[in-house]
């Protein structure tokens, strides 16, 4: 453990540099600050600058938004964040988890930028929109959000998909713009224009409407033939309900071509005219229910022997149906394909490398540990180390079903700089009830720290301590199972079981050497201390 009056840093296993700085950590290893937390299992992190660097399963966790990724950056003055390779953002407050292979948070500035392979997603009324963009940017506060996709925008919602050049989303006023080439597909419709609006309603948080400004065109496959209806004018708006688009007015030099069926789905004619404009109301399954034409209606039914197949398509018709995204992941063109596949097969390659590192400078450890000298106490109440007396004394109610050795260390100088010299072994003989284990300590030491090793046996499997009682001159002072971490915090190869109410030994059983650890907490220290004066 690691103190500093903005943080603190814990880990299995740390290297710390004073002059410089610098920690070096591997391991399960957290940093808690006052507004973060960070995780890593290889990682450095410097003091003076206040600068980290963390790989392999590395996240920092602010109080609304969560950063991940394969390698992770950090400036803890700056509040700035950085990742490579499978970065991923969850915002929970909007709902909102963005991706991509590089990625950039300023959480005092409220933004964000990613890219490669980017794409974000939000929970809009219990369905998903998926939004990818070579280059996704979020800024503002929360009710504020400012959503920015620069170059190649494609997007996919269930009953609505679309691409264009860039995309601008304005939470606070609900607008978002699709800008450059817009096309869009609700459901069978397929809708182009120059540029494009859909206006949301934050309240129902349900889209509102739809304005499609400058060339808009309305394309759609007849239902059974190989023709399509078109609806071609200036301008239109449209009416959503239930994030269906259920009313639209196209207005100004509008034309038409409709193919009308009765109903047993034949075919009575096809609609070819002009008008100022008109108004189309859809049913629940997005299709044209009723046209109303309105002012300077021009045109005719016309059988369709009597219409040739050149005078069935309006000027300017482009059928883009083989472009429409049907799913989320259709979002991502081919080239972003193939760049993921590259970069995660990159990443899994650096991952391995870094994993066969760490686990053979912890094994290196290990090893280290082994050779000290195992001394063989003899346990039971009357024993009395030489020079010892019984007025200073740790006993630990243990249940340990293996035979076993369990070692106290202890400082007397504030540190975790545990040394064999002050400490004390005892061997466990295996057994289903419960042990007393008394461990006797110098009455003229003063412990200020306390460390327990529970076991080095890799075949030990649960254990369980009932309670750790300290005895000093007429001091005592107990802690049962119920609260035993309010006290102590487990490190190395142990998981503590809640339903259980045991310690188990993750140990895989390929090494014979172990080396569990429990360490005492801020709050035990305390204790110590008080036990000290007595």
């Amino acid at each position: 453990t690691l103190t500093n009056p903005e943080y603190v840093i814990k880990s299995n296993h740390l290297d710390y540099l004073t002059q410089q700085g610098n920690s070096y950590l591997k391991g399960p290893s957290t940093i808690t600050g006052k507004d973060n937390f960070i995780y890593t299992e290889n990682g450095n992190y410097n003091s003076k600058t206040n600068r980290g660097y963390f790989l392999k399963k590395s996240y920092i966790k602010y109080k609304d938004r969560l950063i991940e990724g394969d390698s992770l950056y950090y400036d803890r003055r700056k509040e700035f964040a950085s990742g490579t390779n499978n970065v991923k953002i969850t915002d929970s407050i909007n709902k909102a988890i963005i991706k991509g292979h590089y990625g950039e948070v300023y959480k005092n500035k409220d933004s964000l930028f990613i890219t490669k392979h980017a794409s974000i997603r939000y929970l809009i009324e219990k369905d998903s929109m998926f939004i990818h963009a070579k280059k996704i940017i979020v800024t503002g506060k929360v009710g504020e959000r400012v959503v920015v996709g620069q170059r190649n925008v494609r997007f996919y919602k269930a009953d609505m998909s679309g691409k264009c050049d860039s995309i601008h989303s304005n939470q606070k006023i609900a607008l978002t713009k699709l800008i450059g080439k817009p096309i869009l597909w609700n459901y069978e419709k397929q809708l182009t224009g120059d540029i494009m609006h859909l206006i949301g309603n934050n309240t129902t948080e349900k889209l509102d409407s739809l304005k499609v400004l400058n060339n808009t065109f309305i394309i759609s496959k007849d239902t059974i033939g190989p023709g399509f209806n078109q609806i071609k004018g200036l301008n239109l708006y449209g009416k959503f309900k239930d994030n269906r688009l259920y009313e639209t007015d196209v207005v100004k030099n509008t034309e038409v071509i409709y193919y009308l069926r009765n109903d047993k789905n034949e075919l009575i004619g096809i609609n070819k005219n002009v008008s100022s404009r008109i108004n189309m109301l859809m049913d629940d399954k997005s299709k044209i229910d009723t046209i109303t034409f309105f002012d300077n209606v021009d045109g005719d039914i016309y059988p369709e022997k009597d219409l040739p197949e050149n005078a069935r398509k309006l000027r300017g018709f482009v059928w883009r149906g083989d472009e429409r995204i049907k799913n989320k992941e259709e979002i991502y063109p081919q080239d972003e394909i193939d760049l993921d596949k590259e970069i995660v097969e990159k990443s899994k390659i650096r991952f391995e490398a870094e994993n066969l590192k760490i686990n053979s400078l912890l094994d290196k450890e290990k090893e280290n540990l082994s050779k000290y000298k195992v001394l063989d106490y003899k346990l039971d109440e009357n024993f009395k180390p030489k020079n010892f007396n019984t007025k200073t004394k740790i006993t630990l109610i243990v249940n340990v079903p293996i035979d076993d050795q369990f070692q106290i260390y202890f400082t007397q100088d504030n540190t975790y700089s545990f040394n064999e010299l002050e400490s004390e072994k005892a061997n466990i003989k295996g057994s289903k009830e419960d042990q007393k284990i008394i461990f006797y300590l110098p009455d003229n030491v003063n412990i200020t720290n306390l460390r327990i090793d529970p076991g080095e046996n890799p075949n030990q499997g649960e254990i369980k301590i009932n309670q750790i009682k300290l005895e000093r001159n007429t001091s005592t002072y107990i802690i049962n199972n119920n609260n035993f971490f309010d006290y102590f915090t487990l490190i190395n190869d142990l998981k503590y079981d809640k339903n259980k109410a045991k310690i188990k030994h993750l140990s895989s059983k390929k090494s014979s050497i172990i080396d569990p650890i429990i360490f005492s907490n801020d709050k035990m220290m305390k204790i110590l201390k008080i036990f000290k004066n007595n």
